[in-house]
């Protein structure tokens, strides 16, 4: 009964055990072996099906078309026109346009030049519109067949090559012109929302991580002990709730409860008939 509970508990095989042992830890080694090497293949794959396709959005021929024709304004080329019959094509179509408006309370048009007057037309009254747009590839192999569509489809459009990845859309703001739309926001508002995380979450945990592992060991006072367990319960309950929960956390009580501070409003920063609380000092 001795020799069969020693088997059983600590046996180590030997002789044809032993190989037969060995080749089944060969075999699925490699089993799992080729189930990592092919989930690797895959990922791969994946990621430069990924980065192929968003290359290939990021490339292409464009039509472009004014959205006036000018020919409609004056008979004339916009640019041999003078200061005078400018001024009276930019109020011609103040009534509809708020941002000729705009631009007039800056500057009245009148104490403009003319190329300001004419960059203005162009931009304001004319305008451009993208009314057609290609990817990198059918841009390269299909383009005798994409300047027939366009000469039939928009005879008054011209065509170029764009590039949607360049320095203004770094630059740019959001808009509801998907031509105009940049990340400028969106890169800001992510670096300020970090540099506040880590003005908290830096001195806090690494003071937190130096108290527990060099002076909570050595107290004996039970208050003491008692906020060492509570510490050590909230440290255990961060890696275990899911970051949802405490998402939700902090929007009932940074965005709602705590609105008037991270607005502004208590400090007369903002007006509160506007303000709220989602702002990056809630975020971070």
């Amino acid at each position: 009964m001795s020799i069969n509970m020693q088997q059983s508990s600590g046996y180590l095989p030997d002789g044809d055990d032993l190989q037969k042992n060995i080749n089944n830890r060969q075999t699925q080694g490699n089993i799992w072996r080729n189930v990592f090497l092919t989930s690797l293949i895959v990922a791969l794959v994946i990621l430069v099906v990924l980065i192929v396709d968003i290359l290939n959005g990021s490339f292409g021929l464009i039509a472009i078309q004014n959205k006036v024709d000018p020919a409609t304004i004056s008979d004339q080329p916009i640019e041999t026109l003078s200061e005078e019959e400018l001024v009276a094509i930019l109020e011609r179509n103040m009534q509809t346009s708020g941002s000729l408006r705009r631009l007039d309370r800056e500057e009245p048009f009148t104490a403009r030049d003319q190329a300001e007057l004419v960059e203005i037309v162009e931009t304001e009254v004319i305008g451009q519109e993208i009314v057609a747009s290609w990817k990198f590839f059918d841009s390269v192999f299909n383009s005798a067949a994409i300047q027939a569509q366009i000469a039939e489809k928009y005879p008054r459009a011209i065509i170029e090559w764009h590039s949607w990845i360049s320095w203004d859309f770094v630059t740019s703001p959001m808009s509801a012109i998907p031509s105009q739309a940049g990340i400028s926001t969106a890169i800001m508002g992510s670096l300020w929302v970090i540099f506040i995380t880590m003005i908290f979450a830096v001195p806090v945990g690494i003071g937190a991580s130096i108290y527990l592992e060099e002076y909570s060991a050595d107290t004996k006072n039970p208050m003491l002990q008692r906020i060492n367990t509570i510490i050590e319960t909230n440290i255990n309950n961060l890696a275990g709730v899911p970051s949802i929960i405490y998402g939700i956390l902090g929007l009932s009580i940074f965005v709602i409860a705590l609105a008037p501070i991270t607005s502004g409003v208590a400090f007369g920063v903002n007006d509160p008939t506007t303000a709220n609380g989602r702002t990056i000092i809630s975020a971070g």
